[in-house]
């Protein structure tokens, strides 16, 4: 989200002028990798980012050095979205999360692919910095397995035995 918000600025306070084409901004042109039609993102393939959502979530584990159990809990206290600081209200997060085992599955898959993709970013050549909070900057990684928190186990266990979804103040 910050590089839309970035090319968002550079076309209207810097540049004064559409530089970056307004299709890419709204997301109406979805870039593509030319993949095979099983991956096409256009049809809803292959591109399991949820826009919005997921850079919040990535943010509060980088930036803040959140676990995914303190998104548990504010999720179990009614406060998840607004914690997240995150542009989607409840109806968005209700479409894309059909029940509590497919929001705990999804936190494990973005916090498993940010540990598994370490070794990109250690091979990476210098970034621009847009936070505290950068790569190789601030952020300092292992290459150790993790391993969850006694508490992880049990709040996700308790998340995904929910008796309604989602959990309301």
């Amino acid at each position: 989200m910050q590089i839309f918000e970035l090319a968002q600025y550079l076309n209207e306070v810097v540049y004064g002028r559409e530089v970056i084409p307004a299709n890419l901004l709204d997301r109406s042109t979805v870039p593509s990798a030319e993949l095979s039609a099983d991956q096409d993102v256009t049809q809803g393939k292959g591109d399991p980012i949820l826009y919005g959502y997921h850079c919040a979530v990535l943010r509060q584990l980088l930036e803040y050095r959140r676990h995914p159990v303190d998104l548990v809990d504010w999720l179990l206290d009614g406060c998840l979205l607004e914690r997240l600081e995150c542009t989607w209200d409840e109806a968005v997060f209700r479409g894309a999360f059909l029940d509590p085992s497919s929001w705990i599955d999804d936190l494990e898959w973005v916090e498993r692919q940010l540990r598994i993709s370490y070794f990109k970013r250690i091979q990476s050549p210098p970034l621009i910095v847009l936070s505290k909070r950068a790569f190789g900057f601030d952020l300092r990684e292992s290459q150790m397995p993790a391993c969850p928190p006694q508490r992880w186990v049990k709040r996700a266990a308790l998340v995904r035995n929910l008796a309604s979804w989602p959990p309301v103040r």
